[in-house]
């Protein structure tokens, strides 16, 4: 069945259709993560674009305790977002979850373009569903691939970025266009 939020489960329950059979649903109350790997043309500030991709988050009525984090993997690679949710419905299957995160962030990102979406992972379930195979058990490792550490480098682009309250890959966009820049103007002497 097809729901405003796009989901296809609009059940209060633990799941609309459960009893048929289903299995891996994600339980009402489970905490649930998805990560995205940003595009390289994603320009944006952090804080404007993680406000309200959670604010919209929220009001989707589908999802509470929602976390936006974005973090860097290195030095002109990929931004990483990382969503954090617990959902107020269920969902027939993880990928649900993670089809109606990737919607909202679309739809309410602005300038964030999502270049590839990582398997959703849940991080928790309420109790009592431990075990059951009707619903989607914890994910084991929650953390991803795509998520590394800040280098030397990026810390330095990162605190550049924060102090003009811009983001750091805007930054290292301009330093490349300004090291080319002076590149061709030796070259032309």
């Amino acid at each position: 069945m097809a729901c405003d939020c796009g989901c296809n489960s609009c059940g209060d329950t633990l799941l609309s259709g459960l009893s048929s059979g289903l299995s891996g649903a994600v339980a009402v109350g489970s905490r649930v993560k998805v990560g995205f790997e940003l595009s390289l043309l994603s320009v944006y500030d952090r804080n404007i674009a993680g406000n309200a991709i959670q604010r919209c988050l929220l009001d989707s009525g589908g999802l509470e305790s929602v976390s936006v984090q974005f973090s860097e993997s290195g030095i002109l690679s990929h931004e990483y977002l990382t969503i954090t949710a617990t959902p107020t419905q269920g969902f027939a299957k993880p990928e649900d979850y993670g089809s109606l995160v990737e919607g909202i962030v679309d739809s309410c990102g602005g300038n964030v373009v999502i270049s590839r979406r990582d398997p959703v992972k849940v991080i928790s379930i309420p109790d009592g569903f431990e075990g059951d195979p009707a619903v989607e058990q914890v994910s084991g490792d929650d953390d991803y691939q795509g998520a590394g550490g800040e280098s030397g480098i990026d810390k330095f682009f990162n605190s550049i970025a924060a102090d003009l309250g811009t983001s750091a890959n805007l930054i290292k966009v301009g330093a490349i266009a300004l090291g080319a820049f002076f590149i061709l103007k030796l070259v032309k002497n």
